[in-house]
Parts: C-alpha cells; sequence; structure tokens
C-alpha cells in the first residue's frame, strides 16, 4: 500500500488523460475516414473487386465445365475397365492393365480439377467479400462525413476536458514527486524491516512446529529426530528457546517499524497539510527548556514564513516588560509582513491565539498543549504545530523548516 495520498489522484488523472486522448483520436479517425478528394480511389477499389469477382467468376465456370468432362471421361474409363476385367485374353495382351492405367489417370484428373474448382470458388467468395467490404468502408465513411462538425465539437470538449486533468496533473506531480523523493528513504527502511520480521515469524512458526511434533512424539527416538532437524535449521536443538529467541530479536523490528511508521506519518502530513495562515504564540517561542532566551527566535521565524504565508504572532502582556520594549518597539523586531499583537495587560494570549487561528486552514505554532481549550476547533483538529529550539537553530519539523539564529540568540540560549 502507497504512504503517498497523491499516488491515488496522480493515477486516477493519469488514467483519465489517457482515456481522453483515446477518443480524441477514435473520434478524429471517424471524422477524418471520408474526404470527397478519396472519393475517386474508393470508387475504383469497388470497381476492381468487381473486376476480380468476374475473373474469379468466369474461372469457375470454365473449371466447371472442365470437371464435367472429366467426370464423364472417368465414368467411361471406369465402364470399359469394369466390362473387360474378367476377360483371360485382355489379361494375357496386357490391355487390362491400359485400361486400368487409363480409369486411375482419369480419377487423378478429375481429383486434381476438383482441387482447382474449389480454389477458385474460395477466390470468388473472397472477391464478393472485398467488394461488400468496399462498399461499406464507402457508405460508413459518407455516414460519418456528414457528422463531421459534431465530431469536431466533441474532439474540442474532449480536448479542453483533457487539458484541464493534465493541468491538474501538473499540480500534483512536482508535490506528489517531492513527497516520494523524501519518503524513499523511510520507505526503503521499511520495506528492509519487513522483510527481516517476515523471515524471523516464518522461522518462530518453523520453531513452533516443531515444538509441537516433540511435544506429541511418543518415542525417544522421534523426540531425537525433532531435535536434530531443529539444530539442522537453527543451530540449536531446542524449538522453545528458538521460538523465545527469534521473538526477542523481533521486537526491536517491531520497535523501529513503528517508528519509520510514525516518521512517514509526518512526513504526509507535512506535505499535505493545507496552510491559508499561521498564528505564532509569540510568548512560547521566547523560552527554551524554561529559560527566557528573548524575541529573536520568534522573530526569525515569523519573518521567513512570512515570505510564503501570511503570519500573524501573539503575544502575552508580559512581554512588554521581560523585554523592556513597548509595542511599537516589539513590532519593529519584525517584517512589515508580520501582523503582531501584544494582549492586554494582565492578559493571557491563548484565548487570542486560538481565536486568530479560527480559520479552516490556519495553523498555531507552539509547544503550547491548550488543555484548558479542548473544544476549541485548533486545538480538536490537531493544528498544532510543535517546535524546538537549540543552541544554534530552531526546528519545525511538520513545515519542513530549519532556521539557524543569529550569533546572538546562539549565546543566549546557550547561557
Amino acid at each position: 500500500m502507497s504512504l503517498n495520498p497523491y499516488d491515488k489522484e496522480f493515477s486516477r488523472l493519469t488514467a483519465s488523460v489517457s482515456t481522453l486522448g483515446l477518443k480524441i483520436s477514435e473520434i478524429k479517425n471517424l471524422c477524418d475516414c471520408y474526404d470527397p478528394a478519396r472519393r475517386p480511389a474508393l470508387d475504383q477499389a469497388i470497381l476492381k473487386a468487381e473486376e476480380k469477382h468476374a475473373e474469379e467468376k468466369a474461372r469457375v465456370e470454365a473449371y466447371t465445365e472442365q470437371q464435367r468432362k472429366l467426370v464423364a471421361e472417368l465414368k467411361r474409363a471406369e465402364a470399359v475397365f469394369e466390362d473387360n476385367k474378367w476377360s483371360v485374353k485382355g489379361w494375357f495382351s496386357g490391355s487390362n492393365s491400359a485400361m486400368s492405367r487409363a480409369r486411375d489417370q482419369a480419377v487423378a484428373n478429375a481429383a486434381n480439377q476438383y482441387k482447382m474448382l474449389k480454389s477458385a470458388r474460395e477466390n470468388e467468395a473472397a472477391a464478393l467479400t472485398d467488394i461488400d467490404s468496399c462498399r461499406q468502408q464507402l457508405q460508413f465513411a459518407i455516414e460519418h462525413y456528414g457528422k463531421r462538425e459534431a465530431y469536431r465539437q466533441e474532439i474540442s470538449e474532449c480536448e479542453r476536458k483533457r487539458e484541464e486533468l493534465l493541468a491538474e496533473l501538473k499540480k500534483i506531480s512536482a508535490p506528489k514527486e517531492a513527497l516520494d523523493r523524501e519518503l524513499k528513504p523511510t520507505v526503503s527502511a521499511m520495506d528492509a524491516l519487513r522483510s527481516q520480521m517476515n523471515d524471523l515469524r516464518r522461522d518462530i512458526q518453523k520453531a513452533e512446529r516443531l515444538e509441537s511434533a516433540r511435544s506429541n512424539a511418543r518415542t525417544s527416538k522421534d523426540k531425537w529426530e525433532v531435535r536434530k532437524e531443529c539444530e539442522q535449521l537453527f543451530g540449536k536443538a531446542n524449538p522453545s528457546s528458538v521460538v523465545t529467541q527469534k521473538r526477542k530479536a523481533l521486537e526491536p523490528l517491531e520497535r523501529d517499524l513503528r517508528k519509520h511508521s510514525k516518521h512517514a506519518t509526518t512526513i504526509v502530513r507535512r506535505h499535505t497539510m493545507m496552510v491559508d495562515s499561521i498564528v505564532i504564540d509569540g510568548s512560547n517561542l521566547c523560552y527554551s527548556r524554561n529559560d527566557f532566551i528573548g524575541i529573536m527566535v520568534v522573530a526569525t521565524v515569523a519573518n521567513h514564513l512570512a515570505e510564503k504565508h501570511p503570519v500573524t504572532v501573539v503575544f502575552d502582556a508580559s512581554i512588554r516588560r521581560k523585554l523592556g520594549m513597548g509595542d511599537d518597539e516589539i513590532r519593529a523586531q519584525f517584517s512589515d509582513k508580520v501582523k503582531v499583537h501584544v494582549v492586554a495587560t494582565r492578559t493571557k494570549a491563548d484565548s487570542l491565539v486560538l481565536k486568530e487561528a479560527a480559520g479552516v486552514n490556519c495553523w498555531v505554532i507552539s509547544n503550547d498543549r491548550f488543555v484548558e481549550f479542548v473544544t476549541e476547533p485548533v486545538v480538536s483538529e490537531d493544528r498544532i504545530i510543535r517546535h524546538e529550539i537549540t543552541e544554534e537553530a530552531v526546528y519545525i519539523a511538520q513545515l519542513g523548516l530549519e532556521l539557524s539564529l543569529p550569533i546572538r540568540q546562539q549565546s543566549q540560549c546557550h547561557g
């Protein structure tokens, strides 16, 4: 099963484009099947077919007459032979042998003539078929020539639909290919893990079968045979021990598969998420490991994202005191594309952050869980994007973002 959600739509669009292409070709063939300038050629083809039929018909008549004569000659030869086959004089004189050869030759001539007649009749039938085919082609072409304007309109409509589909296909191709590229290492790793896990599960099934056989063995010899087979397969004579070993080996692979699957889900979600706008919980991004690190991180993130999306930054009222800045000074840290709100004194920004993110495709960047606002759409729909701040960079995995921090900010984070 494909992890790329674009694959299904890509396949549908590709198939639809192909189907329309075939339909356009078929309609064009119908539209172009008759050209008035080709009428003489079609008439000439019919005339040649009729001439061919006349030739074959005459040949059939000639062969039929020859066949009639040869059959009559054969009957005479057989009658002469029958009348004289018991003549003793004929046997001694050799005349009977001559009559027998004459009869055999007449049979051979008649048989050969029959083959020629049969072939001529088949050729006559084929010529008739050619005449019918040529006439049908002409009639078909004339009928569809009368519909050529309707065909042209249908071609135009199909080409319009095809262009629309090609535009959709082009639109989806770039994100599909980008997602395929990023998923490829993860998918390869998952495939390799599944292959190893399948091998282990097969080994477990074999070992369990051997353990069952050992438990049901009636004699010491039977048990010894089971242990011998187990050792040949796994290098250990105890099937139960093999099962335990293989199951332990399976556990880390299952964990790794879950980890890669989760990573793939994150990649897919990032590539497919619709982002109309972004709201940044400004005060939240001013902290790293509970330490206040200033405004530079949130400004770096907001200014970068504002190049692609509408961005709003919302701060708690306490930011004024912590930065020692007024509202205008705070706004001056951001580009003109970023909207900055500092809530009223003694007010928390959470409710305004969620209110600003009320739009369907609006996302919030914050590490806050907003547990007091679980009924808000942005929270219930999990449109909260997490971030991670290190000494040198800020990472927002869901957006595929990794931004290096200015030197001054690095020193603040480190300190």
